[in-house]
């Protein structure tokens, strides 16, 4: 073999090392990439997890309404918006699946309603500052609001629940 056939020979020994280096980083940072993304997903779903199921306890109240009702009693209804996790993950929520998306915007949204319209039924007492006090004909409403709400908030736990077993 002449001096050139080596060179190129060499050249082409070399350049082939680089490209099956490069195709090598490629496959193992697309790998690592991906395990930070599900890692990502996970750390999201628990985090709003804990608070969609903080937030459910608030609406669980029916026991006590459900007496007040049957005493001819007004109901107290704690009116705190619990959504600090929500909002600071919320530029984050599109690395979600869209149905886990769907439900979870959903069910803040029904929360924000059920805020809302608790103030409209309701009167703010100054001696509880952080609850609304319902009259005992809006108890039936409240009761009707609660259901959906709490409805909307299952969908969404079930929701990100289901993506932890797969």
């Amino acid at each position: 073999m002449d001096e050139t056939a080596i060179a190129i020979l060499v050249a082409l020994l070399g350049f082939s090392g680089v490209i099956i280096t490069l195709l090598t980083n490629a496959w193992f940072f697309r790998g690592q990439r991906t395990d930070e993304r599900r890692h990502e997903q996970q750390s999201i779903r628990r985090a709003l997890l804990a608070e969609l199921k903080n937030i459910r306890l608030g609406p669980s109240e029916h026991n006590k309404l459900g007496e007040a009702f049957k005493e001819n009693q007004d109901g107290a209804v704690h009116r705190e918006q619990i959504d600090d996790v929500y909002r600071s993950l919320l530029p984050k929520i599109g690395l979600l699946e869209p149905d886990e998306v769907d439900d979870v915007v959903t069910a803040y949204l029904g929360h924000q309603t059920y805020q809302a319209n608790l103030r409209l039924i309701g009167r703010v007492d100054p001696a509880l500052n952080d609850h609304v006090i319902v009259n005992n004909e809006h108890l039936p409403a409240l009761a009707e609001m609660q259901k959906s709400v709490l409805t909307q908030i299952d969908e969404a736990i079930s929701s990100l629940q289901s993506e932890f077993k797969k």
